[in-house]
């Protein structure tokens, strides 16, 4: 079961989809992502979409009476990229904007002496990738999956790794290493997540999407266990449901939550439904690493799609995202989870 509060709603009404999200030196960050701006009298399934540069900061220890910080920008517009927070900051992995998908990436970290966000450059991607999810293991930055162009018939199986300890020294040591691909479908919009399986930290990744020959997209469900000391991958047990681009984070000895998702029901009849989409299953799921069972988690108030949930101290942050196609919210929750939901 999972508690949600209410923070302060992102100073931005409508809201962004695919942002960078973290947190660094205490501050929640947004930063980046799109959305489908409207003016008086558009329609929102003929919008325009645009990306964004402009980042907000939250000081997370104020709670619900923190208030956003503004006035912070990337160096240029983008969003849709893996993101992880490390002890270092946020590593911001790929992405895209309107014309070009990127091979960059960058840390933000909070520089709470002059109160301003700093932004740094990382070694580049061996390609450009966006709708991918990484994980961080140890010190080691694991990406998996996205799309190296525009379509998604462009999706890949690639696992690549950052050691984010060679940071400091620098030079050719200090750059992406590529490891055994996922067995699995090529997908973007998946989830890559680490938890401990009973052995060692692995990554888990699940759900997805990939496109068909028809044109058509496929929701895939499948889960895949990579483990770091073998560099080897073995198939889980899948999901109950579809849970693209969605947020988790872990949580216990041995549990995955997986707090938001989109599920297959409506997904190739966005354009027939339009606003009478229904929007996310307002369901939680937990996943045990060890038994390899999944259980329901409980109801949940929102389910906010393509954005990152950041775990702090103890308790864990899903800000912005969409909720349903081309519709996003300003809407931030801090989660606190009580207890790990078992399979009856």
């Amino acid at each position: 079961m999972t508690v949600w509060t209410p923070l302060a709603d992102l100073p931005f009404k409508d809201g962004l989809a695919g942002p960078y999200v973290g947190v660094s030196g205490g501050m929640l960050i947004v930063a980046g992502g799109a959305n489908f701006p409207l003016k008086p009298g558009d329609d929102l399934w003929h919008a325009k979409k645009v990306w964004h540069a402009n980042a907000y900061v939250l000081r997370l220890a104020d709670g619900p009476s923190a208030a956003w910080k503004t006035g912070f920008s990337l160096k240029r517009p983008g969003g849709y990229g893996a993101v992880v927070t490390t002890k270092s900051g946020i590593v911001c992995l790929g992405g895209n904007d309107a014309t070009t998908t990127f091979a960059d990436c960058f840390l933000l970290s909070w520089d709470s002496a002059e109160s301003r966000l700093a932004q740094i450059s990382l070694p580049v991607l061996p390609r450009p990738l966006a709708n991918g999810a990484a994980a961080l293991i140890g010190d080691t930055v694991y990406l998996v999956g996205g799309q190296t162009g525009e379509g998604l018939e462009t999706a890949t199986n690639t696992l690549y790794a950052l050691d984010l300890s060679k940071m400091k020294a620098g030079g050719a040591d200090f750059s992406w290493q590529e490891l055994p691909p996922m067995p699995g479908l090529g997908r973007a919009f998946n989830l890559t997540l680490a938890q401990h399986n009973g052995f060692e930290d692995c990554l888990y990744v699940m759900s997805g999407r990939r496109q068909l020959p028809n044109g058509q997209s496929e929701a895939l469900q499948d889960v895949w266990e990579y483990s770091p000391s073998k560099k080897a991958w073995r198939e889980r047990h899948p999901s109950p449901l579809a849970l693209m681009a969605g947020t988790g984070a872990p949580f216990g000895p041995s549990h995955l939550l997986i707090l938001s998702g989109a599920d297959a029901a409506n997904m190739n009849k966005v354009d027939e439904l339009k606003d009478a989409h229904p929007g996310f299953p307002h369901q939680a799921w937990a996943y045990d690493t060890i038994t390899n069972n999944w259980a329901p988690a409980g109801k949940i108030p929102a389910n906010q799609v393509s954005t990152t949930a950041v775990t702090h101290e103890g308790s864990i942050y899903i800000a912005s995202g969409e909720i349903r196609p081309r519709v996003r919210t300003d809407k931030v929750w801090q989660i606190k989870p009580v207890q790990a939901t078992k399979q009856p």
